[in-house]
């Protein structure tokens, strides 16, 4: 009967040890930037937060251990925006980037002068591929992309609107 009580003590440790041997992982980042103007033409010049873009970036890793994230953005000026971005993960990784870019004050429908410019950089490697992704356009510019790598990746992002 003794030897039953240890071996059953000894069963409990172990799968105790194998229960805080399972720390959780993974690292998610989600991140959304708008941009915005300051006058509208509707029948007449309207101030107000009139939005031109916006970006939505997701990195999503259920397995990471290590990664690292960096960016760098430049705002305040109203319909402009200098925004660039590093993330490094160490395992299996989902990048998803959404950019929709549009013209508030379009020319030769409004007193406008001016379109939309949108300039759009993204760089994407794994250990056995590479991908970059650059746009550049003006007026209404709709971006999307997702990356599904099965090993470890990085991504950068440069990112100009106006």
């Amino acid at each position: 009967m003794k030897k039953i009580g240890i071996i059953g003590v000894a069963m409990m440790l172990m799968c105790m040890s194998f229960a805080l041997g399972d720390a959780p992982t993974g690292f998610h980042l989600d991140n959304q930037i708008d941009v915005t103007g300051d006058w509208k033409w509707d029948s007449g010049w309207q101030s107000g937060d009139w939005k031109t873009a916006q970006f939505n970036m997701a990195i999503d890793s259920n397995t990471a251990t290590a990664a690292q994230f960096s960016e760098i953005g430049k705002f305040g000026t109203q319909w402009h925006l200098d925004y660039d971005s590093f993330a490094l993960v160490n395992a299996p990784v989902k990048f998803e980037n959404t950019l929709n870019a549009i013209t508030v004050n379009p020319p030769g429908i409004t007193p406008g002068d001016s379109w939309t410019k949108v300039h759009f950089v993204e760089t994407t490697f794994s250990d056995f591929s590479a991908s970059q992704l650059s746009v550049n356009g003006y007026g209404d510019v709709f971006v999307s992309s997702k990356y599904v790598l099965d090993n470890k990746g990085n991504q950068t992002i440069d990112l100009n609107i106006n």
